[in-house]
């Protein structure tokens, strides 16, 4: 079983060349970090995003190969809410059709 840290180690490794869906951190949370609840899934993906964005990620949302576009406005905490409010564990996790944000690095 890998930890938190592995997890955000990989995601910060793949962010160099590509955007991160949401719906990959929570999966790779649920099988990584072997859990089954949803409610546990969705507070430690909330982690694993937290670290992402302290790490200079931000959340937005993509167009599928034409655009990335930055959430405007929003911090870590909002960006943290917004996922929180938007994100309803009952119905499970987020998938790639309905991701709720993608996350990408600041480029130079």
């Amino acid at each position: 079983m890998k930890s938190i840290n592995d997890i955000v180690d990989g995601f910060l490794r793949e962010s160099v060349e590509d955007y991160i869906g949401l719906w990959a951190i929570s999966d790779a949370v649920r099988r990584d970090l072997a859990l089954t609840n949803n409610e546990e899934v969705k507070a430690r993906t909330l982690d694993v995003v937290r670290i992402l964005l302290d790490h200079g990620l931000f959340a937005g949302d993509y167009d599928y190969g034409v655009a990335f576009h930055p959430w405007k406005g929003v911090d870590a905490n909002l960006t943290i809410a917004r996922i929180d409010k938007e994100w309803d564990a009952s119905r499970g996790d987020p998938t790639l059709p309905e991701s709720i944000c993608w996350f990408d690095r600041r480029r130079v």
